[in-house]
């Protein structure tokens, strides 16, 4: 069992800290882990490991909990190319779901829910049609398959698909940011129009508000940003930051910000680790925080946890993780709080705190 153990307080009163899990996949069996995670102290014991699950791989770009965190859905690199189990903060790993019929294609990557709770969006790295819609129930997981979309998508958007703030849209990235219609109850709609000058993103997000798109690409400045409408997509490129990344970022997310939108943060190239800038939705990026950063090492995959203070950094020697904490006035110091020595990990993510 996880869960963290009861503390009291000075005057004896048991406080059983709120459960915020953090769970990592990787190419390493038991493939999946996740820890209970406390923002003063680090990870806690871990859950057991979950049964049937199969490789995480390189590729992956993110784990995402159902909203009500009864699920969790990771992406496989074999066999039926998802892993998707029952989840309990107390107890961990549950069974897992059967998978989707229809059958991926091949390798997923990439997920999002919608707020309900009830749709899944799903992309696959390089078999068509590369983006896949199913009905979900936390109970008894993936139902019917929604069409496809027509026209099919002609690659791999190489991106976390991205509702929209009113869900009639969904968000990938690609090579001209590739945004489409769509509807909960009859699927897939008409394509957006790509942005004047469409630059191939290997991440795409939106900001809390949902109305600026950003998008991390392979090629100097790295990142980008786009205005976005509901109704007629994507928009105006903001200017590009004056002090750009130092290369070419990592994707797995790739892209952060605080809650109130004025802070935007991304992955780096080593030794650099992340980057990050002030941001306004009218004038666009400000200043440039001062990146952290390590000796050596590819970096796997980073999660932001639900506070907005603290990063853990995957990477590919060791420590093989690290932690960040995280400041909007000061930016980034380098923490010391328990983490994992497990290698060869990859994306990872933090569930929402439990109410």
């Amino acid at each position: 069992m996880g869960a963290p153990q009861q503390v009291f307080s000075s005057f004896g009163v048991s406080i059983t800290p709120k459960i915020q899990v953090y769970i990592v996949g990787g190419g390493t069996s038991p493939y999946l882990r996740a820890w209970p995670f406390v923002d003063s102290t680090g990870l806690g014991t871990a859950y057991g490991a979950p049964t049937g699950a199969t490789a995480v791989g390189t590729n992956t770009r993110n784990i995402v909990f159902s909203p009500s965190i009864a699920a969790i859905i990771a992406p496989s690199s074999t066999s039926d190319f998802i892993n998707a189990f029952k989840w309990n903060n107390t107890t961990g790993f549950g069974s897992k779901y059967s998978a989707p019929s229809p059958a991926l294609p091949g390798e997923s990557y990439g997920f999002m829910f919608n707020e309900a709770g009830d749709r899944i969006i799903i992309t696959t790295l390089s078999s068509s049609p590369y983006v896949h819609a199913y009905e979900w129930s936390d109970s008894s997981g993936f139902g019917t398959k929604f069409t496809d979309p027509s026209p099919a998508f002609s690659a791999s958007p190489g991106t976390v698909p991205q509702f929209t703030s009113d869900e009639s849209g969904i968000i990938f990235g690609g090579n001209s940011q590739n945004a489409i219609a769509w509807n909960n109850t009859t699927g897939w709609g008409a394509k957006y129009s790509a942005p004047a000058s469409p630059i191939a993103t290997t991440v795409a997000y939106l900001n809390p508000a949902k109305t600026v798109l950003f998008g991390l690409s392979s090629a100097t400045p790295y990142i980008h940003a786009w205005a976005w409408d509901n109704t007629t997509g994507i928009g105006t490129k903001y200017s590009d930051p004056a002090t750009p990344p130092a290369g070419a970022p990592f994707i797995a997310p790739g892209i952060f910000f605080n809650d109130a939108g004025t802070r935007v943060m991304c992955s780096d190239t080593t030794p650099a680790v992340m980057s990050a800038y002030v941001w306004d939705d009218t004038t666009g990026f400000g200043s440039k925080f001062t990146s952290p950063s390590i000796s050596s090492g590819s970096i796997r995959g980073i999660a932001f946890n639900q506070a907005k203070n603290i990063f853990v950094v995957n990477i590919q020697n060791s420590p093989r993780q690290l932690t960040l904490l995280w400041n909007d006035t000061t930016g980034f110091t380098q923490g010391s709080l328990a983490i994992s020595s497990v290698t060869n990990l990859f994306a990872a993510t933090f569930s929402p705190v439990e109410p």
